[in-house]
């Protein structure tokens, strides 16, 4: 299901809805210990789970690694939240597989002229 969705069947009932951001640890130590939390923090049902994707793609595999875990094991929506300075579209989705998962991509515009969000379906 996509967030969006899931965000305006929230709204319809009347519910209160919160998410969790999640920066990638840089050991497989903290990793472990990050997926540990999740799985206790899973029971509180969070709308979805954003992982931070770091600046330049620094943290990206992992980003993307934790993505496809916490989708897979946890049962849990995740927002990628991408840092896309100097990506374009095409390139991000051919390098980093997010078209094999079901994520939806959110394209900002930069251009001033055009103010609104342009959605890339994957």
């Amino acid at each position: 299901m996509k967030i969006s969705d899931k965000l305006e069947d929230f709204k319809a009932q009347g519910k209160t809805y919160f998410s969790f951001e999640f920066f990638p640890p840089k050991t497989d130590f903290g990793l472990d210990n990050l997926y540990s939390r999740i799985d206790r923090m899973a029971s509180l049902q969070p709308a979805y789970i954003d992982i931070t994707w770091g600046a330049g793609g620094s943290t990206a595999d992992r980003t993307l690694e934790m993505s496809k875990t916490i989708q897979k094991y946890f049962g849990l929506e995740v927002m990628m939240h991408l840092t896309c300075t100097k990506c374009l579209y095409h390139q991000l989705i051919r390098s980093y597989g997010c078209k094999e998962m079901a994520f939806q991509i959110f394209w900002p515009s930069r251009d001033p002229r055009e103010r609104n969000w342009r959605m890339g379906k994957t």
